[in-house]
């Protein structure tokens, strides 16, 4: 299994908002999230930016070609993505099987 960290700005109800909630979710292994290669999607000064790994060295890509196919798979990936709740089971479920 991969895992993947969405974050988010939003302060959970009812607490104190730390700047930051990191949300952990499982990709199912079968999903194949790096076929295609590890990358990043950010936002720097308004400005929509890409960094994707290769096996040779990284680059840099703010061409909306590349931004817009790099979203597809985001999105791909991202659909297959366990649910929060099923996520945190299985995360609890491995650490006593394996680490207890």
């Amino acid at each position: 299994m991969q895992r993947m960290v969405s974050a988010s700005r939003e302060g959970a109800p009812g607490k104190a908002a730390l700047g930051v909630l990191a949300t952990v979710q499982i990709v199912p292994a079968a999903a194949n999230p790096h076929q295609l290669g590890a990358f990043t999607i950010a936002t720097v000064d308004g400005t929509d930016v890409a960094y994707v790994q290769s096996a040779v060295q990284g680059i840099v890509t703010t061409d909306k070609k590349d931004l817009v196919r790099l979203n597809d798979v985001w999105e791909s990936v991202r659909s297959q993505v366990l649910p929060v709740g099923m996520s945190a089971d299985l995360i609890r479920r491995t650490v006593e099987e394996r680490w207890t």
